[in-house]
């Protein structure tokens, strides 16, 4: 009983091992780890040709953003949309790459 009781143990302490990825080893050997913080990138963001805009879009956008106003994204796509080809014929680009950075605000405000 008390052998059963022993080897039980010593499985456990093994399958613990394994499963955790951890080794045993004697003291004077132990490395500790420092904990480190997991820095969290964020995606990148469609590059826009901002001078081609009046200054208050892009700060329009991100504050939509910022705010989680979806309503207020989504119209701003729709204006982008609906002025593509007025931009294009003004400075030679449409609205897609604007269009782009307006999507990424969307998904990031949790829009969907």
């Amino acid at each position: 009983m008390f052998k059963s009781i022993i080897h039980s143990t010593a499985i456990a302490v093994v399958a613990a091992t394994v499963l955790t990825g951890c080794s045993v080893s004697d003291s004077s050997s132990e490395v500790v780890e420092e904990p480190t913080s997991e820095v969290v990138e964020t995606p990148d963001r469609t590059e826009v040709e901002w001078a081609d805009y009046d200054t208050s879009v892009k700060t329009t956008i991100d504050d939509l953003e910022a705010a989680k106003d979806c309503a207020g994204l989504q119209s701003q796509f729709d204006i982008a949309d609906a002025n593509g080809e007025a931009t294009m014929n003004r400075v030679g680009h449409n609205n897609a790459k604007l269009m782009g950075y307006i999507d990424e605000a969307l998904k990031a405000a949790g829009c969907y």
